[in-house]
């Protein structure tokens, strides 16, 4: 399940890095924002290395503390996001500038499969 988390959130946030952030910092105009969006994102990645490299030595608490932690700051980003950014981006890209921004987004993630399978995984991981 770990492996599945990262394989969604590794396309979801490069299609953020790559289109929505400078969409935020180019047309609506907020750098600020973006380069905070930017940071949350990489805390969440961090956040995703620290547990997939936690020690499996049968205690469950550092795992479960470190899942609420990343939960958290997911929904936290995702509830700004679509609370406070992307109405303004809307609005600044227009409703051309968003069907652009859509199909590239659509066109981009494309280039990802959506879940590796375990081979897959394993492969990348160096298990295979």
């Amino acid at each position: 399940m770990l492996n599945r988390l990262k394989a969604v959130l590794a396309v979801h946030n490069a299609t953020e890095e790559s289109l929505v952030y400078p969409a935020t910092r180019v047309l609506a105009k907020l750098q600020s924002t973006a380069d905070r969006l930017y940071r949350e994102t990489a805390e969440a990645d961090v956040l995703l290395f620290e547990i997939d490299n936690l020690p499996d030595d049968g205690n469950d608490g550092p795992f479960d503390e470190k899942i609420a932690e990343l939960r958290e700051t997911i929904c936290a980003h995702v509830d700004d996001e679509e609370a406070n950014v992307f109405p303004k981006v809307v609005e600044a890209a227009g409703a051309d500038g968003l069907k652009r921004l859509a199909q590239s987004m659509r066109e981009f993630r494309s280039n990802f499969e959506r879940f590796p399978s375990r081979s897959q995984v394993r492969d990348v991981e160096g298990m295979g």
